[in-house]
């Protein structure tokens, strides 16, 4: 066998020695070294190896893995002082409106309810193994983002709102579960103030601006299109609409627990407070003067104080937002 030669050897040796000191300084790395590295790579605020989750439908199987949950909501939810949890559906690019959402109608100094933690609002989010050093910071700064791994788009609202469901089911209870979009603002304090009066906690109920006549889609091209197979009726029973709506704990238990019995219709308000809700017997109240759906229409010249109003919709721009907001937080 032919022996390496010693010139061989000490390369090796020399190679394999660096090698050695490169991870043993990786340990040794100083405060402000260690800081510089983190700054420029920034490490990912959620674990890549996060558990799986599965909702059944009667089609298939949805998939999914929460990447980040804030340890501050799995200490409130813990805490069992918590009456609302508002989950803001928005996504990854939103940042900007997620900010101004911080600043007006998500912002604790002025709002009882959000102040003394009877009532938390967190953004979920999706597309989280792609996300961008700017939301990767904005978690870590604001601690109220739950991201998950799929898809942010259009078609995959119907699993965001089932994912939202199951987070409030599994993750943090609450008496109530506001789902909402990122183009409403909603007024919490007036919610807590009409618990009891206007909402009750103790029967499988949404609490929404209802939609009581509505025909399905059969035009294969269109986004609402639904199959017979999926819903062979004439009209849709009766649902709330998509941007805001409030359910009871025994609501969203009683939602999840039909899921399997239906194939996806990737229409979600439709879905879930329309089509399941009318087979788990989940009552649908109309609340049309709490939820607007265009506040365009609104004017800011009617009164909101004798039915005072919650929920505001459509809003695209932040300066909406900021101007709905300031008509929302009025006091009667």
């Amino acid at each position: 066998m032919k022996v390496p030669s010693k010139g061989f050897i000490a390369i090796f040796v020399t190679l394999l020695w660096s090698v050695i000191l490169i991870f043993s300084y990786d340990f040794t790395l100083t405060a402000p070294v260690h800081e510089k590295l983190q700054r420029r790579f920034p490490i990912r605020p959620w674990s890549h190896n996060a558990t799986a989750e599965t909702l059944i439908f009667k089609d298939e199987s949805f998939k999914f893995r929460i990447l980040h949950f804030p340890e501050d909501l799995t200490t409130l939810c813990a805490s069992g002082n918590l009456t609302l949890l508002v989950v803001v559906q928005s996504g990854p690019a939103s940042g900007d409106i997620r900010k101004t959402i911080r600043e007006t109608w998500a912002a604790p100094d002025p709002i009882n309810a959000l102040k003394t933690n009877s009532a938390k609002i967190v953004f979920l989010i999706g597309d989280g193994e792609s996300a961008s050093t700017e939301l990767q910071t904005e978690i870590a700064r604001n601690k109220d983002v739950i991201l998950i791994d799929t898809e942010d788009s259009y078609k995959n609202l119907v699993y965001k709102t089932a994912i939202s469901l199951f987070i409030s089911h599994t993750h943090c209870p609450t008496p109530y579960l506001l789902k909402i979009d990122q183009d409403v603002a909603f007024n919490a304090d007036r919610f807590m103030q009409q618990i009891g009066s206007a909402f009750w906690h103790d029967q499988a109920t949404i609490y929404c601006k209802v939609r009581y006549v509505s025909m399905p889609w059969r035009n294969k091209t269109s986004r609402w299109y639904v199959s017979e197979s999926q819903f062979d009726g004439w009209f849709y029973p009766r649902y709330c609409a998509g941007p805001a709506y409030v359910l009871t704990a025994t609501a969203v238990h009683s939602l999840l627990d039909k899921l399997p019995d239906f194939e996806v219709i990737k229409i979600e308000d439709v879905f879930f407070t329309g089509i399941i809700s009318a087979a788990a017997g989940v009552k649908r109240v109309g609340m049309q003067g709490r939820f607007k759906t265009e506040y365009k229409a609104l004017l800011f010249t009617e009164t909101d104080c004798s039915t005072p109003i919650l929920a505001v919709h459509n809003l695209k721009k932040e300066e909406e937002i900021r101007e709905t907001w300031k008509y929302l937080a009025r006091e009667c």
